[in-house]
């Protein structure tokens, strides 16, 4: 609220005022959103970057399925390299599975 009115205080006296300006502007984005990438818009177009983005929630849910309800197992804490390269390497074959099944 505070960067849409400019509040002022003083002697029992509340006096606000919108700023339109910035009220205008956030109007202007509505239903909008950016997605901002490194990756050059001759190797990736707007709607494959855009594609790319959205498939970020199908990867977030896999691997949030595979260490709880799919599997049920408890942490593994390792502190090592290769134990670690291997559970992610498990956890990303398990997703291609799920993906080849899903289709």
């Amino acid at each position: 609220m505070a960067k849409h009115y400019q509040v002022k205080v003083s002697d029992g006296l509340i006096v606000w005022k919108r700023r339109t300006e910035k009220i205008k502007a956030e109007e202007a984005l509505d239903g909008i959103y950016v997605v901002r990438t490194n990756v050059s818009s001759s190797d990736l177009g707007t709607s494959e970057t855009v594609e790319a983005y959205k498939s970020l929630s199908f990867v977030e849910q896999a691997f949030r399925s595979i260490k709880t309800t799919s599997l049920r197992i408890r942490p593994i804490y390792v502190y090592s390299e290769t134990p670690c390269k291997r559970s992610c390497v498990s956890m990303y074959t398990g997703i291609l599975y799920g993906m080849a099944f899903e289709t």
